[in-house]
């Protein structure tokens, strides 16, 4: 495995478009509960026809999440190469984010790969 750090803020050093920032997704069953409010102009009204209302159950899965990745680590699977992606507006947080990269970085150099010997290159 190759480690790059991106210790300079070098955009167009990286094989890819990621560069940090948000991050998350949108499941499936968004859609039908973005569906129902624009059709019906609101939120599902969960009352019976009693009048008593009843709470949807909840799932354990949201539907959505989203989340601000400032410090990334990825990992490109055809040519198995870690990339260390930091992003920050000041010279604090670029200072956090080269500290966060070095621990990392001793981190890869010193686990042992978790593949089977067999697909390992030698």
């Amino acid at each position: 495995h190759s480690i790059e750090l991106l210790k300079n803020h070098v955009d167009e050093d990286l094989p890819f478009e990621y560069h940090g920032g948000y991050v998350g997704f949108l499941g499936y069953e968004v859609r039908h509960d973005t569906q129902w409010a624009l059709q019906h102009d609101g939120p599902k009204d969960t009352r019976k026809a009693s009048g008593v209302r009843t709470e949807p159950v909840a799932s354990l899965t949201p539907s959505a999440a989203f989340l601000f990745a400032d410090q990334s680590l990825v990992y490109d699977h055809w040519k198995r190469e870690w990339y260390l992606v930091g992003l920050s507006d000041n010279d604090d947080g670029v200072s956090s984010i080269r500290i966060w990269m070095n621990r990392v970085e001793h981190v890869l150099l010193t686990v042992e790969p978790s593949l089977p010997a067999a697909l390992v290159d030698h």
